[in-house]
């Protein structure tokens, strides 16, 4: 049988661990960045690396992408851009035959307005 001394070490551990989770919840987490290239030959896969959305961020200019299975669209340049398809989607820059150009990747839980 445990002692008053030992369940109570127990019980601040897992409160403790009630803490780092409601934070969690209400903050968020830290959002992860990255740089992909992209071209017509060379997709991005979509990846949520374990958060809520994916952002994408064009640098120059505007592209015309192609989305897996659900189409083509042109993405602004200078915006972040929710991209709300299902993870593994191949992004593909169907005008970027020659070389690659770079896109600006945020996975956040942050909504960005």
């Amino acid at each position: 049988m445990p002692t008053l001394e030992k369940l109570g070490e127990q019980i601040l551990e897992q409160l403790e661990l009630l803490h780092i989770n409601l934070h969690t919840l209400i903050e968020g987490r830290p959002p992860i960045f990255s740089v992909e290239q992209l071209s017509s030959t060379k997709p991005y896969i979509i990846d949520y690396k374990e958060r809520k959305h994916v952002y994408i961020w064009l640098p120059s200019s505007a592209l015309t992408l192609s989305f897996e299975d659900y189409g083509t669209g042109t993405v602004q340049a200078q915006i972040w851009t929710n991209l709300g398809l299902p993870e593994g989607i191949r992004v593909f820059a169907t005008n970027q035959t020659s070389g690659t150009t770079p896109i600006y990747v945020k996975c956040t839980d942050e909504v960005i307005a």
